[in-house]
């Protein structure tokens, strides 16, 4: 067998290998490299909390809170900066808290601007739960708020995010960032992952209260019983997210989303491609596979071309 021929017969496997190796360890195509962005997991170094709640969420991370996430911990736990700024805005009065939007504006919080237009938002702190005043500058890894369970909460968890910076509103625009700390997914975690920070404390440590244990019902258990999270796929902004082809039946809170995000229309064009009918569902997030952008489907794999702005089936056989 000739060289050419070997190729010939080898290259198949191969793209296929590649494909499902690509599929397994996808990250967001256009997010910078974990090493590349200036924030880390506000938390101290070596504990690990699940996430939730991700960008896009059934419950309530939609609109302008669409890339923020709900990290789950008991009430008094440290919250460090995620990354160096000036404090902006500080609220720590209420000890109210309940799962309905009337509570929303009960919740304490803390907010950092970054100073290039940003500003993070520490959300459900405890009563007296903030550690730093309003114009004070923080450096990352600095001992900023305890979390708590205040305001529109299903249990004690921290919200984040980061948004357009705002001299009034603690709550703006939400912006997509990753973390240097989350190894996979292009740094962006992703709910019912596990994750370990790296953001090493700057002391000093403050004296931290007794714990205090909330006996409402649980994040996850509130999105599993709304009306969304019992549905099998449903319109989320810019897009639609599908659980049919989870891997559980779909069962559970998990699934795949087919999105226009960064202005490449897979969800806009998914009907004129076929829908359902002859893509199957999404088994994978987008990803980059030989240098263009690709999203999995279970009867074809759409491929973008940026040049001619329109999308092909990706050859896997040839």
């Amino acid at each position: 067998m000739d060289r050419y021929v070997l190729y010939r017969f080898l290259r198949v496997p191969l793209i296929l290998a590649q494909l499902l190796l690509s599929i397994i360890l996808s990250t967001a195509p256009v997010s910078a490299g974990t090493s590349q962005t200036p924030y880390l997991l506000p938390w101290q170094a070596g504990q690990t909390y699940e996430c939730i709640q991700g960008n896009n969420s059934v419950a309530d991370h939609r609109g302008i809170e669409a890339y923020a996430w709900d990290f789950p911990m008991p009430t008094g736990t440290l919250i460090l900066a995620a990354r160096a700024g000036t404090v902006t805005m500080v609220k720590d009065d209420s000890n109210i808290a309940g799962f309905n939007i009337t509570y929303a504006s009960d919740a304490n919080y803390v907010v950092i601007n970054h100073g290039d237009g940003t500003q993070a938002l520490y959300l459900h702190i405890m009563k007296d739960g903030a550690l730093v005043h309003v114009g004070e500058q923080v450096a990352q890894g600095q001992p900023i708020a305890r979390s708590g369970d205040t305001g529109w909460t299903s249990g004690p968890h921290l919200h984040f995010v980061v948004e357009h910076a705002s001299s009034t509103d603690h709550l703006t625009q939400s912006i997509s960032v990753s973390f240097r700390d989350v190894n996979d997914w292009g740094g962006i975690p992703q709910p019912g992952r596990w994750y370990t920070s790296q953001n090493f404390l700057h002391p000093p440590t403050p004296s931290l209260p007794p714990l205090i244990y909330s006996h409402r019902i649980t994040p996850i258990q509130a999105i599993a019983i709304s009306t969304e999270g019992a549905k099998q796929d449903y319109d989320i902004p810019y897009g639609h997210f599908f659980k049919e082809a989870n891997g559980r039946g779909g069962q559970g809170i998990t699934g795949y989303i087919v999105t226009d995000d960064y202005h490449i229309p897979f969800w806009t064009k998914f009907p004129s491609l076929g829908g359902v009918a002859m893509l199957g569902y999404p088994i994978g997030d987008r990803f980059t596979f030989d240098g263009f952008v690709v999203q999995p489907f279970q009867k074809a794999v759409l491929q973008w071309n940026p040049a001619t702005k329109s999308f092909a089936f990706l050859n896997v056989l040839d």
